[in-house]
């Protein structure tokens, strides 16, 4: 029985970081763009294997020279739906000519310029207005590269909602214990 519980209750809690992501390769494990548009400036542009945060992943490399590139990707959203995305990002150098923006569903999310920092770890929560939302990345970075990994975007339950299901887990529980507490007293009783 308390199996179950725990069970139910990490399904009912934390439920939204067992959702799948909406992007597609957005670990570059293709050791490719498979499932991204790439515009503008792509010239210096590529996936290659690093260290991530001690790992060693697929990330993606930007130092386009003179404007800036951009790589994006449509997603299936559901309007009202909150989100989650979240990617890695380091900027070796700092540079007045160097810039990275995250944006989703045209809402921007993330701009850094002139920056240089390791890796980070990104989160953002955003809601969708559409049945789709665009998924992009504006970057420039003249002197170096850009680097970026892990890419995801989740559904998040509302708060409200992942508490009431848990507490209605946990009454059916109750009640099913109960049943069986009664059921074995009758039993009992029966067998004397």
């Amino acid at each position: 029985m308390r199996n179950i519980m725990a069970a139910c209750i990490a399904a009912a809690l934390p439920g939204c970081a067992l959702a799948s992501s909406l992007v597609v390769n957005g670990d570059f494990g293709s050791d490719t763009f498979s499932g991204w548009q790439l515009s503008g400036n792509t010239h210096f542009s590529r996936v290659i294997t690093e260290r991530v945060f001690g790992r060693l992943e697929h990330a993606a490399v930007f130092g386009p020279h003179g404007s800036s590139g951009t790589l994006s990707q449509m997603l299936n959203t559901v309007a009202g739906q909150s989100y989650r995305l979240s990617f890695d990002l380091k900027s070796p150098l700092a540079s007045p000519r160097e810039f990275m923006h995250a944006s989703f569903g045209g809402q921007l999310l993330f701009s850094s310029q002139d920056s240089a920092f390791g890796w980070e770890h990104l989160s953002f929560t955003v809601q969708a207005n559409a049945a789709t939302s665009l998924l992009s990345f504006n970057y420039r970075d003249d002197p170096a590269f850009m680097h970026l990994a892990n890419i995801s975007v989740v559904p998040v339950p509302e708060p409200e909602s992942a508490a009431l299901l848990g507490l209605g887990l946990c009454g059916v529980l109750l009640a099913r214990r109960r049943r069986g507490w009664s059921g074995q007293k009758r039993a009992e009783t029966r067998g004397r």
